[in-house]
């Protein structure tokens, strides 16, 4: 149940010092299908977008996480209300050792499309410097939620 997963991550983003000035929201649609995924690293590609959307709101914002149906499978939406991606830096964020920070390694992002794309999904982005940024992933449908 992936909107389980949201939202256990999203309980422990609030308990995350970086959340201080930081409202975190979830927003889940209605009878959310099941998807086979790998729960563990599930919770690597939450806690990695969600610590990014976090670090990019020292002055505090909102992270809102949204689990939604879209299409043959289940969305997933990450937005924050942060400093925003340069578009000139889009094409490569997901690029391994790709990073702006002092201490970042630069396999976040890279590490998430990975798992996603190991799930059969997609993983993609939308930022808008001074207004945030937007990572949405979407799975297929677990074998036993498809319908013929």
């Amino acid at each position: 149940n992936l909107a389980e997963l949201v939202e256990e991550a999203a309980g422990a983003a609030k308990a995350d010092p970086l959340s201080a000035n930081v409202e975190v929201a979830v927003e889940t649609d209605s009878d959310i299908p099941q998807v086979l995924v790998d729960q563990e690293q599930f919770r690597q590609v939450l806690d990695n977008l969600i610590r990014n959307g976090l670090e990019a709101m020292p002055d505090g914002g909102r992270l809102t996480l949204r689990v939604y149906k879209r299409g043959g499978g289940v969305a997933v939406d990450v937005a924050d209300t942060g400093v925003g991606i340069p578009e000139e830096r889009l094409s490569t964020i997901f690029d391994a050792f790709v990073t702006t920070k002092p201490s970042g390694t630069g396999l976040g992002l890279a590490i998430v499309q990975a798992i996603v794309r190991a799930h059969g999904g997609e993983v993609a982005v939308t930022s808008t410097v001074g207004a945030g940024s937007r990572f949405s992933f979407c799975l297929p449908l677990a074998p036993s939620e498809q319908k013929d």
